[in-house]
């Protein structure tokens, strides 16, 4: 297991900081100053911050890899900081994608990831995609009449990889807005379950936040019982990802998620007037083996592609609350007034649900047809915002109230699934607040909540073992 040091003076900062890095799967020692951690990092990732109760530049020369968080009255130090060995200094609070970008940064370096690096020109595009379409399905984002959105490639030159977001997350592929999982017949007493084909593919400019969402729907629908539809058209996909455009909504940084190797295949990195192609993985290797529209890619390409990368890391909205430390701040806020605050202006028309990457709840229903002798059940999408969601066949509804809903979508976010999944269910992609009616944003609504428990926040959390 991978090993870790966290030093942080304040209690809260650094029992988040040290349940974030477990979460990612560190072994995770905690230290409260520098005298505690000598010693202790030799050879491990070093989480700290530089402030006048933290002098980090006495231990980042011990680290295997230290990422420091410089208080903006120590900024002066930055340069000193990486003479005396840190790998990376952020100035101001450090959110959490700014730790993985420089942990997998320096875990590229060790493990001799990528396995290969290349270079497409940005006028070669179509002739990539049509050249991967030779070889599987594509898809990927296209322009839409509202926006972007993932579709099956027909035409090469429709595809546009530079975007913010597409209005549905990737997870339709996985899971289509509408399907049927049976045919029957009532004359015949018959049924006959419908099966999708294993479709070998590959899911180009998909954004480290659907990535995340895809890896979480993964565990979703196969935890228990495992959802032979979902695993059949998830089977044999390879992902290329690509850098996004982040706008005013995104937040996948302050939660950790911006994440460009996890799940990946391969992943472009927007330089400008090309990408540098980062090959991650043994069939990455395959499905990009012999592309005459690849060129290797030069020392100044792998170095820009890291300043990219290291500049997309931070986040555009505050760190003013950390995915480590949510799940006690929703128990603490079950009746905080924020929820009737956000519930007065919730049309509870669903969008954010259907829009969200990690939203997974569906209706199933019987459609028969005009005969009443034969029909389809069908699934389709469903949302926990809708007033007859939580409707029961005696009529009681358990959640008719609209504070009710709207509260129960961010625990599930952040403290019912995260309690199973080991890691927050949202993945900051901003789409709920990008798409909501009445502008209301899940990152909002988290930020308000921590403000107005911060002080028993940081009680609980510090006191944490």
């Amino acid at each position: 297991m991978k090993e870790a040091v966290v030093v942080f003076s304040a209690p809260f900062l650094r029992k988040a900081y040290a349940d974030f890095l477990r979460r990612q799967g560190f072994d995770v020692s905690e230290c409260a100053d520098v005298g505690s951690a000598a010693g202790a990092v030799a050879g491990k990732v070093l989480v700290c911050e530089h402030s006048s109760e933290v002098d980090a530049g006495e231990l980042v020369g011990e680290a295997a890899c230290a990422v420091v968080g410089a208080a903006p009255e120590r900024a002066q130090d930055v340069a000193a900081l990486k003479e005396a060995g840190a790998f990376d200094v952020f100035i101001g609070t450090l959110a959490p994608g700014q730790i993985v970008e420089a942990v997998n940064t320096y875990l590229d370096g060790v493990e001799g990831t990528p396995k290969a690096n290349k270079v497409l020109s940005r006028d070669a595009l179509s002739s990539f995609v049509a050249a991967l379409m030779e070889r599987r399905a594509v898809y990927a984002p296209v322009d839409g009449r509202d926006g972007h959105r993932f579709e099956k490639v027909a035409d090469p030159s429709s595809v546009r990889v530079t975007y913010t977001s597409t209005v549905l997350p990737v997870k339709k592929v996985f899971a289509p807005v509408i399907e049927t999982l049976l045919k029957f017949n009532r004359v015949e007493d018959s049924a006959e379950a419908e099966q999708p084909e294993v479709e070998p593919k590959v899911l180009l400019g998909v954004h480290p936040c659907d990535m995340q969402g895809v890896l979480r729907l993964d565990w979703a629908f196969t935890e228990r019982n495992p959802e032979s539809n979902y695993v059949n058209r998830r089977r044999d996909t390879l992902f290329i990802g690509v850098t996004c455009t982040p706008d005013e909504y995104c937040f996948c940084q302050n939660l950790g998620t911006w994440n460009t190797r996890e799940g990946y295949d391969a992943f472009m990195v927007d330089l400008g007037d090309r990408w540098l192609v980062e090959i991650l993985t043994d069939e990455g290797m395959r499905l990009l083996d012999g592309l005459s529209m690849l060129s290797d890619a030069d020392e100044e390409a792998l170095r820009k592609a890291r300043v990219v990368r290291r500049d997309l890391s931070s986040p555009p909205l505050p760190v003013t609350f950390h995915p480590a430390t949510t799940d006690a701040l929703m128990e603490m806020s079950e009746d905080d007034k924020t929820w009737v605050d956000v519930a007065n202006r919730c049309f509870s028309c669903g969008t954010c649900t259907l829009v969200c990457p990690t939203c997974y709840c569906f209706d199933v229903e019987d459609e028969v047809d005009i005969t009443l002798s034969a029909g389809e059940r069908v699934r389709k999408w469903d949302s926990c915002q809708l007033q007859s969601f939580a409707k029961v066949a005696t009529g009681e509804n358990f959640r008719e109230e609209r504070e009710g809903r709207v509260r129960h979508r961010l625990y599930r976010k952040y403290l019912f699934l995260p309690e199973r999944y080991g890691d927050v269910f949202c993945v900051g992609c901003g789409r709920c607040g990008r798409y909501c009616t009445a502008d209301i944003h899940t990152y909002d609504i988290v930020a308000k909540l921590a403000e107005r428990h911060s002080a028993t926040l940081t009680d609980v959390v510090g006191a944490r073992e």
